[in-house]
Parts: C-alpha cells; sequence; structure tokens
C-alpha cells in the first residue's frame, strides 16, 4: 500500500528537490523558483496525472489573481509600517534599549528575538530584516554569539511574527490556500507556533542543534 501510494505520488514529490536544488544550485533565484514549480505542477496536472482540463485554467488563475491581489495589499500595508519605524529611527530605539538593559549576551539574544517577534506582527519579513538586521547584528557578534546561531533564532523569530495578525502576511496566505476561516487558521496554527517558539528555546540552551552540522561540513 504504501508503495502503491509513493509510486503514485513521486512525480509530485520531485517539485520539493526541483525548487531546493534550482536554488541552491544557482540555476534560478527564490522568486523564480516558484513559477518554476507552477510550470512543472501544470505537466504533471495535464500530462502525468491527467487531473486538469484546458478549462480548469480559468478557475486557476481566477484564484491566483485573487490571492495575489490579497498579499500585495497586506504587503502594501507592511510596507506603511516599514516606512514609519525607519522613520522614527526604530532600529536605533531597540540598540539604545538592548544596551540599557543589559550586556549579557543570552539577555540580549531573548531582546532581539522579543522585538522581531512583535515587529513581525506588522512588517513585511525581508523589510524587517534590512531595517533591523544592520544595526543589531554587530552588537550581536560583538558579544561572542555564535553568528550561526543568532541568524536561525533571527529568521525563525521573523517567521512567527508573519504567522501572527494583524498583518500576518503567511497566515493569511495559508488561510486562503486552505479555504479556511480566520478563527480556523489561528486554531491551528497556536499550536504550531507555541512548538516552533519552544524550539527556538532549545536552539539557544544547545546551539550545536543548528552549528554541528556546518561545523563538521566547513571544518569550522
Amino acid at each position: 500500500m504504501v508503495w502503491k501510494t509513493f509510486r503514485k505520488a513521486f512525480f509530485a514529490l520531485i517539485m520539493p528537490f526541483i525548487i531546493i536544488g534550482g536554488v541552491t544550485s544557482g540555476f534560478f533565484t527564490a522568486t523564480e523558483s516558484g513559477i518554476i514549480a507552477c510550470l512543472y505542477g501544470l505537466i504533471c496536472g495535464f500530462f502525468i496525472y491527467k487531473t486538469l482540463e484546458f478549462r480548469d485554467l480559468y478557475t486557476i488563475f481566477k484564484r491566483a489573481t485573487a490571492s495575489s491581489a490579497m498579499l500585495m495589499m497586506l504587503m502594501g500595508i507592511a510596507n506603511v509600517y516599514s516606512y514609519i519605524f525607519a522613520r522614527e529611527n526604530l532600529a536605533g530605539y531597540i540598540k539604545d534599549m538592548m544596551t540599557s538593559i543589559s550586556t549579557n549576551p543570552t539577555v540580549v539574544v531573548l531582546i532581539v528575538i522579543g522585538v522581531m517577534l512583535v515587529i513581525g506582527c506588522f512588517m513585511e519579513t525581508l523589510a524587517a530584516t534590512a531595517v533591523i538586521l544592520p544595526i543589531v547584528y554587530p552588537i550581536i557578534t560583538n558579544m561572542s554569539v555564535d553568528p550561526l546561531m543568532f541568524a536561525v533564532l533571527y529568521s525563525i523569530a521573523t517567521v512567527v511574527g508573519a504567522l501572527t495578525p494583524p498583518v500576518g502576511l503567511y497566515l493569511f496566505m495559508s488561510m486562503n490556500i486552505a479555504e479556511a476561516t480566520f478563527k480556523e487558521a489561528i486554531r491551528y496554527s497556536a499550536p504550531v507556533i507555541l512548538i516552533i517558539l519552544a524550539t527556538m528555546g532549545l536552539i539557544m540552551i544547545f546551539p550545536q542543534l543548528v552549528t554541528f552540522l556546518p561545523h563538521l561540513l566547513m571544518g569550522a
């Protein structure tokens, strides 16, 4: 039964390898990988699984357009917050707050992660990184914090922020794909967010969870 199911899903399971392999090898960018994935999905749907017909394209494009419009509106709102935070020198306030509260590396990392969890609720992930990271990264490295561990924690924190309202770009994207209500999305995403936060705690306690493999491969 498992082998039969695997055979049926084989071509669909290839898609993640095409996306990740293409990006890591430099054949295409992360944005272009979405286009490649869509084209591959259409090929599988039309010619391999034969679950798509040309008359289905109108519905597919209509849903894709609606999803893209919703995301663009959310990103537009997030960019307004980004402009306000940048104009009001939020990164400078964060730097002053960090240095005034404590010089303990663990406490400083916790402050940065906490700030990013909050800011991620309002700002798009890349915009938040461009505004905040250049300020806090030198402080973190000067405190002898492992930059790899910090980078992983920082990235996870921004993603968690994007899963929470009011902007919640990834949350609303998931709602649209699953055709779920806001209440359902919150109910099912809350346990996932708690697990992610617990994982972040484990990474802070045991940095080797994220540094072991890179150090082993790179000989650091």
